[in-house]
């Protein structure tokens, strides 16, 4: 679910940062190995990905690629780049909240969740 949707949010902002004179950013939220802000490796956790730990992991991510847009739309020169940021940060806002309503419906079931 989330996978399909972001990859429709990079082309999006691929698309709409094009010749954009984009600032560099702190290295409070840089990307870690070139991969995007949400990127996370379920293998560096240890022990079995349960459903609520995978759904945690996501919000941390969620979380970390709104501060990266957050913190975009502080440091930007060029009006249309700290709309572009914010609204990109309000989209990620937008997931952390689909997250979290997860979280809470989800029961904290111990089993391992099958990743294919």
């Amino acid at each position: 679910m989330f996978s399909t949707l972001e990859a429709k949010h990079l082309g999006e902002l691929r698309r709409r940062a094009a010749g954009m004179d984009l600032p560099p950013l702190g290295a409070d939220h840089s990307w870690r190995d070139g991969e995007g802000a949400e990127t996370v490796r379920l293998d560096a956790h240890g022990g079995p990905v349960t459903q609520q730990k995978a759904l945690s992991l996501a919000l941390d991510a969620e979380k970390r690629a709104r501060a990266f847009f957050e913190n975009a739309s502080r440091v930007c020169e060029d009006a249309e780049t700290r709309a572009l940021a914010r609204e990109m940060a309000a989209e990620e806002h937008e997931h952390v909240q689909i997250i979290e309503r997860m979280l809470e419906s989800t029961p904290d079931a111990r089993l391992p969740l099958i990743l294919d």
